[in-house]
């Protein structure tokens, strides 16, 4: 019996380069979580739509972050991913 997962290599639902090889994970305060992976260099962004337990469905695992970006910054391997305070700008 295969264990279940919440996001792993068969997540290929609109992802060129789904993964098996996180290095980090970040649940974010809106709960989302990030996973940055070792091998493609991409932080990953998994929110869970249908509250069946996983990320395994359309729209539920994006490609928040990697070396392919408008500015060309690169994606060194993520060891580590953390959230700042959140900053309101409308206040003055």
């Amino acid at each position: 019996m295969k264990q279940p997962s919440f996001f792993d290599e068969i997540d290929a639902f609109g992802l060129a380069s789904p993964t098996g090889n996180i290095f980090t994970v970040h649940q974010a305060s809106d709960k989302s979580v990030y996973a940055g992976d070792g091998t493609t260099d991409t932080v990953y962004r998994l929110v869970g739509l249908n509250n069946d337990d996983d990320t395994h469905d359309m729209g539920e695992a994006s490609v928040w972050f990697s070396s392919d970006n408008a500015g060309g910054l690169p994606t060194v391997t993520p060891n580590g991913i953390h959230e700042g305070k959140r900053i309101d700008r409308r206040r003055g």
